[in-house]
């Protein structure tokens, strides 16, 4: 049984540190989703401490560059439902006691929040 089915986009908004677990956890995941043509678009800062990840992700996914930097992360999939977090990682874990997140389907808040995050690619 494959996960998300009937998936069609994910929308990722992410810092440095989001993009390093989103690299860690799941690199193979997109290569799946990109086999069944998900279309991953992943807007990152600028910098140059993670080239490398931007690099082997553009493989999979639409990068996308941006001048702020968000203090947690954003996904969003089939512009339908989103999860924004704060994720708090360590050296040593993926996850933490401090992390926090909300999950939502609503299409009003939905549309606030992509407004203010994502540019078209």
């Amino acid at each position: 049984m494959k996960c998300f089915p009937e998936l069609n986009s994910i929308d990722l908004v992410t810092n440095e540190n989001g993009l390093i677990l989103v690299y860690k956890e799941f690199y193979r995941l997109f290569d799946e989703l990109e086999e069944r043509s998900v279309k991953i678009f992943i807007t990152a800062p600028n910098g140059s401490n993670y080239e490398h990840m931007l690099s082997e992700l553009r493989y999979t996914c639409t990068i996308k560059r941006t001048n702020f930097e968000l203090p947690m992360i954003f996904i969003c999939v089939d512009q339908q439902q989103f999860l924004l977090a704060s994720l708090k990682p360590n050296s040593y874990e993926i996850s933490s006691e401090n992390d926090r997140a909300i999950f939502s389907n609503d299409p009003v808040l939905l549309g606030l929040i992509r407004t203010l995050l994502i540019k078209e690619y």
